[in-house]
């Protein structure tokens, strides 16, 4: 399987990278930097800026190919920041009309839970309702219509909303890695306000699992990829 994947220079494009690899696929990896796996003949690289006008045409000269997983996005939760609308929005609609126009058949996009708000259940099922609470998790919301009313009558997608993956690799700016890092250097566990917010952690070999499947499947759909419980702050600085 020929796959293109987006963002594979990223914390979870890097594990779906891998992941593709040990199946035996070919990955197409478009990007602004390498994935940490280019040295493996089977990487493809091509540099590339996905809020660009051109990156249509360079998805052309890319194909054939059997699948896009689409992982890339600009992270960011500052309302001024005119990079999530670029990459996020409108890189992510070249994407996907790139992929109609080319025949490309089967679309995996990677979303986020953070799409759901703050729901006060307990369960977050793929029937809750749209929330987003920042210009971020408004271009993931956005990118869900655009592959699911646009690329979905034309071939079988699978939207992917992810919580909060955890693993080897994981940026160093968040919580676990912070923590962890802080406890092996023998200083104290700083959490900001009471520590009650909670966090449903997943692995990011599962997620890549996840992806790997979603590329199997014969039907389209909406799944939330998450762990089996969740935990506050406080209660993984004391398991740290």
């Amino acid at each position: 399987m020929r796959v293109l994947l987006t963002g594979g220079s990223g914390f979870v494009g890097d594990a779906i990278a891998g992941r593709l690899l040990r199946e035996g696929c070919h990955v197409v990896a478009l990007g602004r930097r390498p994935l940490r796996y280019s040295a493996n003949s089977a990487v493809e690289f091509c540099p590339a800026d996905l809020g660009h006008s051109l990156i249509s045409e360079q998805i052309y000269g890319l194909l054939p190919l059997d699948a896009v997983v689409h992982a890339a996005a600009r992270i960011s939760f500052a309302s001024s920041d005119s990079e999530v609308s670029r990459v996020n929005c409108a890189g992510t609609h070249q994407l996907v009309e790139a992929a109609i126009k080319s025949g490309i058949p089967r679309f995996v996009y990677m979303s986020s839970i953070s799409v759901t708000g703050s729901p006060s259940g307990l369960v977050i099922t793929e029937a809750a309702p749209l929330e987003p609470r920042s210009a971020y998790a408004a271009s993931k919301a956005y990118g869900e219509f655009l592959v699911a009313h646009g690329y979905g009558s034309h071939g079988v997608y699978s939207t992917l909303r992810v919580t909060a993956p955890v693993g080897s690799g994981i940026p160093a700016g968040r919580l676990p890695a912070a923590l962890v890092r802080n406890a092996t250097a023998g200083r104290p566990l700083l959490i900001y306000g009471q520590g009650n917010r909670r966090q449903n952690y997943v692995d990011i070999r599962d997620v890549a699992q996840a992806v790997w499947l979603a590329l199997q499947s014969t039907r389209s759909g909406l799944f939330n990829i998450g762990g089996s419980c969740s935990i506050s702050y406080s209660e993984l600085a004391e398991t740290v």
